[in-house]
C-alpha cells in the first residue's frame, strides 16, 4: 500500500476514533437536561457544540474537491443556537450526517487525491492541510465534550480515557498487550584502519556502497561463515554491532550475489552507516586453526 493511501486510512481511522469518543460521552446523559444543559454565557451546551461540529463537518466534506469548504447555505452562527423543535434526536440524526459526510468522502478518495487543492471560504489549501485542520477542529470540540458530559452528567460517570490516578495501571496493560520487541542486531565486518577512517568520516563508507550500491552485513549466526569466506587472509579485523532499529538507511534482507555463501537472506544496508547505530565494537581474530569463530559476548 502507497503512503498517501495509509495515510487516508489512518485518518479516518483516527476520525471513527473521536467520534467514538463523543458518542460515549453523549451516550452517558441518560437525562436530556444533561445534553442541553447551559453552562453560562462562555460555554456552550453539548447539544450545540454536536450541532457545530455537524453543520461544520457537513459544510467542509459536501462535494469536498469541487466545492469551497464554507458553503453559502451554511449558518455557522446559529449553530450555537438551539432553535424550537430541535430535540435530541433531531440533533442527533445532524450529528451523524455530517459524520457520514466526512467519512464517506474521506473513503471515496484515492491516493491522487491527496495532492490536490481544495480552497476554505476561498484560501487554497492542499488536501492533507484541509483534513488536518477538520480533525483538528473536531477533536477540539469532541474533547469540549467529553469534559462538559462530566460536569453535567450527575451520579456515576464511566471514564472514556486513562481514570485519574490510573496511569501506571493502564500502562501495564498496554506493555501486557503490545510487548516490547527486543531491537535486532546486525553486524559488519572492517578493518581497524577502516573504522578509524569512519569515525572521521561520520559514518562507515565502505566501497561496496559505491559499487553494489549496499553495505554488506550479516547476523550473528552469519558472522563465522562471511569472515571465513571473504576475510580468511584479512589481519586486524573489528566487528561492528548494529542496532537495526537505529540505521539512519533501508535494510534489505536479500540473497547474496556470489555463489561462495549460503542460500540464506543476508542484511544489506543501502545507504552508510550512521556511528549512532553501532552500539559495540568487537576485536575478530581467528582461533589457533585459523578459523573466525563469533566473539564470544557480543549480542
Amino acid at each position: 500500500m502507497d503512503s498517501n493511501s495509509i495515510y487516508l486510512q489512518e485518518t479516518i481511522r483516527v476520525f471513527r476514533q473521536y467520534k467514538e469518543l463523543a458518542d460515549k460521552a453523549i451516550a452517558q446523559l441518560d437525562k436530556d437536561e444533561f445534553y442541553f444543559k447551559d453552562f453560562g454565557p462562555r460555554s456552550p451546551s453539548i447539544a450545540s457544540i454536536a450541532k457545530h461540529v455537524s453543520g461544520n463537518l457537513l459544510s467542509r466534506w459536501t462535494d469536498f474537491l469541487t466545492t469551497d469548504g464554507e458553503k453559502e447555505n451554511r449558518n455557522r452562527d446559529g449553530e450555537f443556537v438551539i432553535q424550537s423543535g430541535e430535540t435530541r434526536a433531531v440533533l442527533t440524526a445532524f450529528w451523524e450526517k455530517g459524520w457520514a459526510a466526512l467519512l464517506d468522502t474521506l473513503s471515496s478518495l484515492g491516493p491522487a487525491d491527496v495532492s490536490r487543492t481544495v480552497t476554505i471560504r476561498g484560501e487554497p489549501h492542499s488536501v492533507p492541510l484541509a483534513i488536518q485542520r477538520s480533525l483538528a477542529h473536531t477533536s477540539y470540540h469532541v474533547g469540549q465534550i467529553l469534559y462538559l458530559a462530566r460536569l453535567a452528567k450527575e451520579g456515576e460517570w464511566k471514564w472514556l480515557t486513562i481514570p485519574p490516578g490510573a496511569s501506571a495501571q493502564f500502562n501495564q496493560a498496554m506493555a501486557g498487550q503490545f510487548p516490547k520487541k527486543s531491537p535486532r542486531t546486525i553486524f559488519h565486518i572492517i578493518s581497524r584502519d577502516d573504522w578509524m577512517a569512519a569515525g572521521l568520516a561520520g559514518s562507515v563508507r565502505p566501497s561496496s556502497l559505491e559499487t553494489e550500491g549496499f553495505v554488506h552485513c550479516s547476523t550473528a549466526d552469519q558472522v563465522a561463515e562471511t569472515a571465513n569466506l571473504f576475510f580468511s587472509e584479512a589481519h586486524d579485523l573489528l566487528l561492528l554491532e548494529i542496532e537495526e532499529d537505529r540505521l539512519t538507511a533501508d535494510i534489505r534482507f536479500e540473497a547474496p550475489s556470489d555463489a561462495k555463501s549460503s542460500n540464506a537472506l543476508f542484511p544489506h544496508v543501502y545507504g552508510p552507516i550512521n556511528l549512532d547505530a553501532v552500539t559495540a565494537v568487537h576485536t575478530l581474530h581467528p582461533d589457533s586453526r585459523g578459523r573466525f569463530q563469533f566473539p564470544t559476548g557480543s549480542a
